[in-house]
């Protein structure tokens, strides 16, 4: 069967120029107004900045575990000699089920400290301003959860892999291995980015001695500042690679999964301006480095965020 040309749509092109457009606007806007944007919008006590803080930013390790749960029951079906597609699959389920633990965590410790804070008499403004709450009891059902979230995942790719055809399986595994490099690619970007400009935060700027405000395109290096790029606004941008790891037929979730990218994305930046953890700058580039880095591998997939129903 002859396959079917990909080509870049009117439509893409037209949202591809939009974007650029936006993030010229938006890092003009903040090279000029970074400080009064942060003054005006700063506070501690946002209850809706700390949830996209602390609820969304496991878009790494998401997109880490679908690939590997992937990549897990390829194996599976692929590899023909027992032992050691036992072998094979139990490694990578261990590394399924720690990539579950990470997405996990903030869900139960930081839930946890949030309640325990409100129990104890604080307003749900200040119970969310915390950090997670460990203890025994909360680490043993935190494993319980891990082991049984693993298990019914596993229990659901493997399904679905078997299932596939020899054209969808292909593409399965490429996405999962383009998914995997994107996020080690970015993120090695993104720590050299921010050692070499080692740029304050704007809550450094009242908390630390001596720190004054660094325009973005002034270099810092040597310092322990690692404001520029937004990390957080980084991770939460990664669940804009979700829709490339869905059937290529399954267009209704290809466009769910964009525009619910699209939306923590946006949150999860506006959020860390708001808590003072970044300038608009900052949260801007974070963006353009996500999108820019999964459109790229969209090209090596030959695959659209959404597929027009002709393809």
């Amino acid at each position: 069967m002859k396959k079917k040309e990909f080509y870049t749509t009117k439509k893409e092109k037209n949202i591809g120029i939009a974007f650029i457009f936006l993030i010229f606007v938006l890092m003009l806007i903040g090279t000029l107004f970074d400080q009064k944007i942060s003054n005006i919008l700063i506070t501690n006590h946002s209850i809706f900045s700390h949830i996209f803080e602390h609820y969304t930013v496991q878009g790494k390790n998401f997109v880490y575990l679908i690939c590997f749960e992937i990549i897990t029951w390829i194996i599976w079906r692929l590899v023909k000699e027992h032992i050691l597609r036992i072998i094979l699959t139990t490694g990578l389920v261990l590394i399924d089920l720690n990539q579950m633990r990470s997405v996990l965590y903030d869900y139960v410790f930081y839930t946890a400290a949030v309640l325990h804070n409100h129990k104890i008499g604080q307003s749900w403004a200040d119970s969310f301003n915390t950090s997670q709450l460990v203890n025994p009891k909360l680490g043993f059902l935190f494993d319980v959860l891990s082991i049984f979230f693993t298990f019914v995942c596993s229990y659901y790719f493997h399904k679905w892999i078997q299932k596939q055809s020899q054209d969808e399986l292909d593409y399965s595994l490429r996405a999962a291995l383009a998914g995997i490099f994107v996020i080690v690619a970015v993120s090695t970007s993104l720590e050299t980015l921010k050692e070499l400009w080692g740029r304050a935060r704007p809550r450094d700027l009242s908390t630390i001695m001596g720190t004054g405000f660094s325009a973005w395109y002034k270099i810092n290096p040597g310092t322990e500042y690692r404001s520029f790029p937004s990390g957080h606004s980084t991770l939460s941008w990664f669940y804009l690679y979700l829709p490339f790891l869905v059937p290529r037929k399954n267009i209704k979730w290809q466009r769910i999964l964009t525009w619910l990218a699209v939306f923590i994305g946006v949150c999860s930046a506006y959020g860390r301006v708001r808590l003072g953890a970044h300038w608009l700058t900052d949260v801007t580039i974070a963006t353009f480095i996500v999108v820019l880095a999964v459109y790229t591998a969209s090209r090596f997939l030959d695959a659209h965020f959404v597929e027009h129903p002709k393809h």
